[in-house]
């Protein structure tokens, strides 16, 4: 997660575009977590196998499940009415943790006075983004870093 921002209200436009308010308004990690207690934790990709960061995160916080999306074309093939679906307000009873290597879809969140912030994540079931500009973009400059 490189960058998150308060989103939009409008459900009306194209599902996969980035939804920033008339004025863009950022949002850094340490205000996600003071708003939503999103935490963020940044891993190197190169090591964090062989060095065990991202196990030690999944024991500390207690998580036993998790999974793998590797192959584009799932998501990819995800249309408009599954991306409606999942921008229903919905409420998850457990904890979540999104390792992002490589995404094409955004994790939209409430902070307490019930304004969305959109951050860009990888889960198929979250506001799939499929491969617009915006995207390729982030990717880019995900990439560069």
């Amino acid at each position: 997660m490189v960058r998150a921002w308060f989103m939009d209200d409008d459900i009306t436009s194209d599902l996969r575009l980035e939804h920033h308010r008339n004025l863009p308004e950022f949002v850094d990690v340490k205000q996600l977590f003071v708003l939503t207690r999103v935490k963020h934790y940044k891993l190197d990709l190169q090591k964090y196998k062989e060095e065990g960061s991202l196990y030690e995160i999944l024991n500390q916080r207690g998580y036993f499940y998790e999974d793998e999306i590797t192959d584009k074309e799932d998501l990819l093939s995800i249309n408009d009415e599954k991306m409606k679906g999942a921008l229903e307000e919905h409420l998850h009873t457990d904890e979540e943790i999104h390792f992002v290597v490589e995404c094409q879809s955004y994790y939209d969140v409430r902070e307490a006075l019930c304004y969305f912030i959109g951050i860009p994540s990888c889960p198929t079931y979250h506001r799939p983004a499929g491969d617009v500009n915006c995207r390729k973009n982030y990717l880019k400059e995900l990439s560069s870093e």
